[in-house]
């Protein structure tokens, strides 16, 4: 009898697991709309703790990131999420922040790995999308803008910083340098194809 009971248990189990995938599956297929556009995932993170080096600014940030494209019209989308951390130290800010960026539109043209001092490289440029930040309880909403606050448009693209090309990208890949104890980068770009 116990057996029985147990195996019950099994079976109801595995039936309830089976009927959770099935109701998940469509919602885990709408990133790149069932397998009809080119995609590409990237993790990224970037942690700075060295007192000297990061002058105050100790921290880091860890994300994932996602372009879409369709093939068939060349439209281009991309979501991406961040979380970061900084420490105050000098009386600088310090504090947790959630950033979730909603990019309309993005192009791969000539720009640099990490920032504008980085090795050159095929990056994202974001062309268009909006950014939304949570810090101490607030929320800011905008547009993506550059390092200027001009607003990310088609005739002014800004550059991600993150390589087309699919691969892992260490720290002195990101920064074109062998950096100084107490910072590290990672970013990881993998790419999927549509069919």
């Amino acid at each position: 009898m116990r057996r029985a009971a147990r195996f019950f248990v099994l079976v109801m189990a595995t039936v309830g697991c089976v009927a959770t995938v099935a109701a998940v599956a469509p919602a885990a297929q709408a990133y790149g709309h069932n397998g009809t556009l080119n995609m590409w995932q990237v993790g990224l993170s970037d942690n700075c703790n060295s007192p000297t080096a990061c002058a105050g600014e100790q921290g880091g940030f860890w994300g994932w990131v996602q372009f879409t494209q369709d093939p068939a019209t060349g439209a281009t989308d991309g979501d991406a999420d961040f979380t970061g951390c900084e420490h105050a130290t000098g009386g600088g800010p310090a504090g947790a922040v959630h950033e979730k960026i909603d990019v309309t539109s993005w192009i791969i043209a000539p720009g640099h790995i990490g920032d504008p001092s980085g090795p050159a490289a095929m990056t994202f440029w974001v062309t268009g999308g909006t950014q939304t930040d949570y810090f101490r309880g607030q929320v800011f909403t905008g547009p993506l803008t550059d390092q200027n606050g001009n607003p990310a448009t088609p005739a002014n693209p800004v550059d991600t910083g993150i390589p087309s090309t699919p691969g892992h990208y260490n720290t002195s890949a990101v920064f074109g340098v062998v950096p100084p104890p107490g910072i590290s980068a990672q970013v990881q770009v993998a790419y999927k194809p549509a069919g």
